[in-house]
């Protein structure tokens, strides 16, 4: 067997060897990544539905015509708010 055969062989092997350990690790730093967004996306979630909570409670508490509250604008915000994470999950899919 010809010793360039098997030089060849190792250098291929090494290579090989290298984009094994190199694809590891980015796959372990995008499960910490997609973990970290996970975090984002319910602490996102949270803050959501607790300004939802706020909003239904304040409709009910206050009157529409109050100074400045505006039904319409509240709604266009919750529904920007709702389309971003609808966005984002879809993003994950």
């Amino acid at each position: 067997m010809d010793l360039k055969v098997i030089s060849d062989l190792e250098n291929k092997i090494g290579r090989a060897v290298e984009m094994i350990a190199d694809l590891k690790n980015e796959t372990v730093r995008q499960k910490k990544e997609n973990e970290k967004l996970r975090r984002q996306l319910d602490e996102c979630r949270k803050e959501f539905e607790t300004y939802k909570e706020n909003i239904e409670f304040e409709k009910s508490e206050a009157p529409v015509s109050q100074p400045g509250f505006d039904g319409r604008k509240v709604k266009e915000r919750l529904e920007k708010l709702a389309g971003k994470l609808a966005a984002l999950e879809d993003s994950w899919s």
